[in-house]
């Protein structure tokens, strides 16, 4: 009886279950970035992965990896569609691929300008179950590759402006990052024009040594329901920042072509009311903006700030929307506000969103009510 209850004992063990499909840290690869290139009639994936074992360690100017070891390798795919370009990549790497990582998608403006790029790439990535619809979407006018071969000098590849973009966003709002689930929706309705962040290349920004490049936004990507539609930079694009309402926006105001005083507004408040007029879309803006004052350049009175911005905002607002508008582009989305509302009437004036409805007479009015909090005689004293 004792044998049996012991041979009972030792066999139990055998029914626990174990963990036979794990997969262990130091075996899997980890997609961080993926950028889309079409070049030669070719689809061109490349992809970002991370190097777990450089992630701590440090090289010249306190970079991450060390000397010699790169904190991430960038490899490629190609193939007639997306799929294929990435079942491609699978074929060069030595182990598995865990895409729950991908923190970002690139497009590179020769892919946007592809007509069924986008929606096959969005395709792959919303059929797939590893990936999620936080990741950020984003596009480059620099070589696709170089761009994700560039990591930061001085914080880890983990936290970029690819894959962390809110986190400058909110220091200093100049383009609004775009989730994939916001891509989505934009892209699929009839109304929508999409937004996406354009990205710059800039060679030797660090002060190191050896070449150290980075890159930063400075513009946008325009894409509508025909495809892609152009891009603005700059200037040209400042007036976005307060129809996205951004958290902090900077402002340098001008008196005699001199700047007087750099401004910080917080959390702007932008209405627009659209309407027809003689078979086309008339609308007008109105702005609420308080700011303080970072620094002051000029000798200039509480109500001359006032009126500063007040000029300022309108100018921003006017030539982002004329420069968007040579695209055929309705980069403030006023067509949008008229189909939420009367969607008969919409599709009646833009035959279901076939015909651009506004022309250059279309913004009528620009209201700005801007507010410079001026409490106390050292802030309108030069210091």
């Amino acid at each position: 009886m004792f044998k049996k209850k012991l041979l009972i004992a030792m066999l139990l063990p055998l029914l626990l279950t174990g963990c036979w499909d794990v997969n262990e840290i130091d075996k899997i690869l980890y997609i961080h970035a993926l950028g889309i290139d079409y070049k030669d009639g070719e689809y061109l994936v490349y992809a970002q992965l991370t190097n777990i074992g450089a992630l701590g360690l440090k090289g010249e100017g306190g970079s991450p990896g060390s000397q010699g070891t790169s904190p991430a390798s960038v490899g490629i795919g190609r193939g007639e569609t997306v799929d294929i370009a990435v079942f491609d990549f699978y074929k060069n790497i030595p182990q598995r691929l865990f895409w729950g990582h991908l923190s970002s998608v690139v497009f590179s403006e020769d892919a946007l300008a592809q007509k069924n790029i986008v929606s096959s790439t969005l395709d792959v990535l919303n059929r797939y179950r590893e990936t999620r619809y936080t990741i950020w979407i984003t596009s480059t006018n620099a070589p696709v590759n170089e761009l994700l071969r560039t990591f930061p000098a001085i914080i880890s590849p983990m936290f970029t402006r690819l894959s962390d973009p809110l986190t400058s966003y909110e220091q200093s709002s100049f383009i609004k990052p775009k989730r994939f689930q916001e891509f989505l929706v934009e892209i699929n309705e009839p109304a929508h024009t999409a937004i996406i962040p354009r990205f710059e290349l800039i060679k030797d920004y660090w002060a190191l040594k050896k070449e150290s490049p980075a890159y930063r936004i400075n513009g946008v990507n325009m894409y509508g329901k025909n495809g892609y539609k152009g891009s603005l930079i700059g200037e040209q694009v400042n007036g976005l920042r307060w129809v996205d309402e951004g958290e902090r926006i900077s402002v340098f105001l001008k008196k005699d072509n001199k700047v007087a005083a750099s401004i910080i507004f917080r959390n702007a408040k932008t209405k627009i009311t659209p309407k027809i007029e003689d078979g086309y879309i008339t609308f007008t803006m109105e702005v609420e903006a308080k700011g303080i004052i970072s620094e002051l350049y000029q000798e200039v009175t509480e109500s001359e700030l006032n009126k500063l911005a007040r000029e300022s905002i309108v100018a921003e607002l006017e030539e982002t929307y004329h420069a968007a508008l040579e695209k055929d582009t309705d980069i403030y989305r006023v067509t949008e506000k008229l189909y939420r509302k009367h969607p008969e009437r919409w599709k009646k004036i833009t035959h279901n969103g076939n015909v651009m409805p506004l022309r250059k007479e279309s913004l009528k009015k620009v209201n700005v009510k801007a507010k410079i909090d001026a409490s106390g005689k050292i802030k309108l004293e030069k210091t």
